[in-house]
């Protein structure tokens, strides 16, 4: 029976601006603090005088003095660094007293101690989130394979739906994305992977991965997925409207958000696949949805799209679905277990960003991997609103990629000073002023270059 439709309400979401906003300042807060922290806590130690010590650029918005050296500490306007000021005669004169509590007067080992110890804390830090995500669990699917891609590197080797994996190079498996870095890695590498596989009749068998079938295309988004063609089984999405696009046909019908699609055209709805399906097999063809809404059920007319897609012409109302799957597996460790993978992943991420990069300058791989601020504010964004545990491991691998950055041997850079060190300990005296301002200028170019590339592929990722 058809009723009349009551007035659609305005429902004003949160918007993805304030989670991405707000997740990239929490991240870049916590990762520089960390940072600075680091070259902070080792010039302390070592007596050298901090005289700032800084989060963000430009006009301070707080600033307060500490201690007997009266060190001030200041939060600044621009969220995109920070830096620790040391007392040091090549930048000003310095008191013939305190002469020794500078960082040029230490010894070179000291020196490098105080600049590593930044990226050395972006990896501590990796691996402590890594150890209270795994304490806390994280939530995937199980290693069962749902669907092997027809034509794909799975599909000729002889992978096949509905079997478990069971162990990867003679690790136990728990979960779909377990082992995902340590994956990478031996891709990258052009390593063999073994996989173990029992069939839901209790035969296992084994099959060897050659990774250069695939490398290129698994070693940046998953071996399993990208890779090898291989997605997990999950459980049934429910057809469940979660957005309605503005100006589509689902939008002049109607239809709003919190809608349960439970037939199309008399035919009953059982998951989000059959109602795509429905939709998708009828371009330009009005269609008579069921609609549960506050368990009243209207009918709502809809006229789709007509699409051309890469199949063939298809039908589209513009809505989407809720991208929250329910897990069916977790992955939850140990203290001291937790613990010890928890390094492992931190020292997996680090090799793989480091291989990751020789591959780019290899031109082996696309700098369309690299992501710049609106990349990072928006996956900040979307693991902050998934939970915790999420941020956290978004946090881990931001912070690895921190720490890698600043060993770089760039001028400007923690590597770069590094590299000036390693010249002073070749040479047997430091490097000129004169050659230092030139790198400084040089490492700002670079750096420049990489901002402009990762910049455009944010652009280009968001489509403008």
């Amino acid at each position: 029976m058809r009723q009349a439709l009551p007035d659609p309400s305005s429902v004003i979401p949160v918007s993805d601006f304030l989670y991405s906003a707000g997740g990239f300042i929490v991240a870049v807060g916590v990762l520089v603090t960390f940072h600075e922290l680091g070259h902070f806590s080792v010039a302390r130690l070592f007596g050298v005088k901090i005289l700032r010590f800084s989060i963000g650029f430009g006009r301070p918005l707080w600033r307060r003095q500490y201690g007997v050296d009266q060190t001030e500490f200041v939060v600044s306007l621009i969220p995109l660094g920070g830096y620790v000021r040391m007392l040091d005669e090549r930048e000003g004169e310095v008191a013939g007293m305190e002469r020794d509590r500078a960082f040029n007067r230490q010894s070179l080992l000291i020196r490098s101690a105080i600049v590593v110890a930044g990226p050395f804390a972006n990896f501590l830090l990796a691996a402590l989130l890594y150890w209270i995500a795994l304490v806390i669990g994280i939530a995937g699917f199980s290693p069962v394979i749902g669907q092997v891609l027809p034509g794909g590197i799975g599909d000729q080797l002889g992978f096949k739906s509905g079997e478990k994996i069971i162990a990867i190079d003679q690790r136990p498996v728990r979960s779909w994305s377990e082992y995902h870095l340590y994956l990478m890695k031996q891709a990258l590498k052009d390593r063999p992977i073994v996989f173990d596989l029992l069939s839901d009749t209790g035969v296992t068998r084994s099959i060897e991965v050659d990774p250069s079938d695939f490398l290129g295309r698994g070693t940046t988004h998953g071996v399993l997925e990208m890779g090898l063609g291989l997605l997990p089984m999950v459980p049934p999405i429910s057809p469940t409207v979660s957005e309605v696009l503005a100006g589509s046909p689902a939008q002049r019908g109607g239809l709003q958000k919190g809608d349960l699609v439970v037939g199309v055209n008399g035919s009953p709805i059982e998951d989000w696949r059959g109602l795509v399906q429905a939709i998708s097999s009828r371009p330009g063809q009005l269609v008579e949805l069921e609609v549960d809404r506050d368990r009243q059920k209207f009918i709502i007319q809809v006229t789709p799209d007509v699409v051309e897609g890469s199949n063939g012409t298809i039908g589209r109302i513009g809505i989407k679905r809720n991208s929250r799957v329910r897990p069916t597996a977790y992955l939850q460790l140990g203290l001291l277990p937790a613990f010890g993978r928890g390094l492992e992943n931190t020292w997996l991420l680090s090799e793989l960003t480091v291989l990751t990069l020789v591959q780019m300058v290899r031109v082996k791989i696309s700098t369309e991997t690299l992501g710049g601020p609106v990349t990072i504010a928006r996956v900040a964004g979307q693991s902050a609103r998934s939970g915790i545990v999420p941020f956290l491991l978004f946090l881990a691998v931001v912070s690895v990629s921190l720490g890698v950055l600043n060993l770089l041997p760039i001028p400007i850079l923690d590597g770069g000073h590094l590299f000036y060190l390693l010249i002073e300990a070749i040479r047997g005296t430091p490097v000129s002023v004169e050659a230092m301002q030139f790198g400084q200028r040089l490492g700002i170019g670079m750096l420049a270059v990489l901002m402009c590339i990762a910049f455009y592929n944010d652009v280009a990722r968001l489509g403008w």
